[in-house]
């Protein structure tokens, strides 16, 4: 007799994508050891150091007014900034700014980054190499040092965070 949906173990089950793809696999439940979300090839431990990551770019008491959060794809990792809608009275969903996506490769076990463009369509980031750590490609998000994520160069913004120790912004400098 074969396995009911509910015995099986998730990954395995042949859910409708939409609904698979939000599903987390239960590691030990069922004897799944698979470790990876449910309907995708991602890893699990890689999927939690980005969500802290996002979890930690914004401090506690201005998350009423903005969050970046990861959202789960198939293959992809997308970060997005999130605000609330700009008509306090509409009861709608915050707003969602997609900042950049993070392609996860099983042949390789790779992440590669990508930028986001104007019309919201992801090109890769060739600044950094596709690397098996996803760490380096979010200290190269926070580092940004082309302003291609976050809007303004964060190299720029700490080399002057210190009132301009280089001298470029003393009053007797003549540039």
């Amino acid at each position: 007799m074969t396995a009911s949906r509910e015995s099986r173990c998730p990954t395995q089950v042949p859910w409708p994508s939409r609904w698979n793809r939000q599903r987390q696999c239960d590691v030990g439940r069922f004897g799944c050891k698979t470790g990876q979300m449910a309907g995708s090839s991602l890893p699990e431990l890689d999927v939690a150091r980005v969500r802290r990551w996002c979890d930690q770019r914004v401090p506690e008491h201005v998350r009423d007014q903005v969050r970046v959060e990861c959202e789960v794809g198939p293959r992809h990792l997308t970060i997005v900034e999130r605000r609330p809608h700009w008509n306090a009275n509409a009861d709608s969903e915050w707003t969602r700014f997609p900042i950049a996506r993070l392609r996860y490769t099983m042949a390789d076990k790779s992440w590669t980054l990508y930028w986001r463009d104007r019309n919201l369509r992801f090109h890769i980031y060739d600044l950094v190499a596709p690397s098996a750590r996803v760490d380096d490609l979010l200290e190269e998000i926070e580092r940004d040092p082309t302003a291609i994520f976050w809007g303004s160069s964060a190299e720029y913004v700490n080399h002057h965070a210190a009132g301009g120790i280089c001298g470029c912004l003393r009053s007797d400098n003549p540039t």
